[in-house]
């Protein structure tokens, strides 16, 4: 079996101001923000958890929130430092941080990148200065490109560019003029996702008024084109590339490897033995998170055995990327035999939404355009 790689995400919940589309464990900054107890539990997490090691070594690094820029370097470099000594990284370890263009006010990126940060990712979401203050930014499109600007001229190996679609009344021509931008500055990589309402945000109690399926429909072909054209290959559903300059963070999520997570709120996955799931989660709120971190309190553990339930995990991610699924890695993360996953493709199949066959599986078109039926296919049914 080849080894399943590692990764680390780091959670660093607070922010500026809650956005109204946001329903990520984040808190106001003004709310209880303690950098240097924050940092101290932080550390005593990751020492904690090494006890339990194994013998792999982390091969990226996340660092989200939040506005983990809000931190500064030294925080950073600290971090890093910590799970350096503790796990070891890969000669070419990739490192992200997301930042935001209105909150880089704690350190220049220069310094971020001198403590150890190999990428960043700028959360942009629009140029458009009505989509910014609906979404509740506390930037400019001046702002924003600034930040791309010093950002770019740091010299990063890479730098993603968040935008979104399908905004408050957008319409097709405003949201490729937001992906014009965003393209015209060349980063190495561009998310573009389309805005979603989410339960218990702001715009879940008052939701703005969206563009219709037609209009939707059409700002993401003229914007798949436009992506094309510009030699940014689209490689999973909202990540588009450069070539060789794919996140590698996420694909190891995508394609079901193993993450540590460390911070109020965040998620690991381990396997064990190639066979079972372990997924641990620390206490969300930050509080309580620096009360217990360092300790087994803070960590709550769910075993996954069913290997029905791990067919419907392992497709939920990795049918998000292009990547077809390979029978020597599905048995590599999952432990479960080909011809099982096959038995449960079978609904799948008779809808055209998969094709599979003795080495690979992947969706059809008609399964790309209705991933989410796709998935309910492999849905495991409820034990009563």
């Amino acid at each position: 079996m080849h080894t399943i790689p590692l990764s680390a995400y780091i959670h660093l919940p607070w922010c500026v101001r809650k956005c109204p589309y946001c329903d990520f464990n984040s808190h106001t900054a003004k709310d209880n923000m303690d950098e240097k107890l924050y940092l101290k539990a932080l550390l005593a997490d990751i020492e904690f958890e090494a006890q339990s090691k194994d013998e792999r070594i982390i091969e990226t690094v996340f660092i989200g929130g939040g506005t983990p820029s809000l931190f500064s370097a030294h925080s950073i470099y600290l971090i890093l430092e910590k799970l350096r000594n503790s796990y070891g990284f890969s000669d070419n370890v990739e490192i992200t941080i997301e930042a935001n263009p209105g909150t880089i006010e704690h350190d220049s990126f220069a310094a971020y990148k001198d403590a150890g940060v190999s990428r960043v990712s700028l959360g942009v979401q629009s140029f458009n200065p009505q989509q910014l203050q609906i979404l509740g930014r506390i930037h400019d499109h001046h702002q924003a490109n600034a930040a791309i600007e010093q950002v770019m001229s740091c010299g990063f190996n890479s730098v993603n560019i968040d935008i979104m679609h399908g905004l408050a009344k957008q319409t097709t021509q405003q949201a490729i003029e937001d992906l014009t931008i965003a393209i015209h500055h060349q980063p190495q990589h561009i998310s573009w996702y389309q805005l979603t309402i989410e339960k218990n945000t702001l715009f879940d109690c008052h939701p703005p008024e969206l563009p219709s399926e037609d209009c939707i429909a059409e700002i993401q072909s003229h914007g798949k084109t436009l992506l094309d054209q510009h030699q940014y290959t689209q490689y999973e559903v909202s990540a588009f590339s450069k070539p060789n300059q794919q996140c590698r963070h996420n694909l190891n999520y995508w394609r079901f490897g193993d993450y540590l997570g460390f911070g109020a709120g965040a998620h690991s996955k381990i396997t064990i033995n190639y066979t079972k799931i372990e997924r641990m989660s620390r206490c969300k709120h930050p509080q309580q998170y620096m009360n217990q971190a360092g300790t087994s309190e803070s960590i709550q553990s769910i075993l996954i055995k069913n290997d029905a339930e791990l067919i419907f995990e392992f497709l939920m991610n990795h049918l998000r990327i292009s990547i077809p699924v390979t029978k020597l890695l599905f048995a590599n993360r999952t432990g479960i035999d080909w011809q099982q996953l096959i038995t449960a493709s079978n609904k799948a199949i008779k809808l055209e939404l998969i094709k599979i066959d003795d080495s690979t599986l992947e969706l059809t078109p008609l399964g790309q355009q209705f991933l989410n039926d796709t998935l309910m296919t492999y849905l495991p049914s409820k034990k009563t």
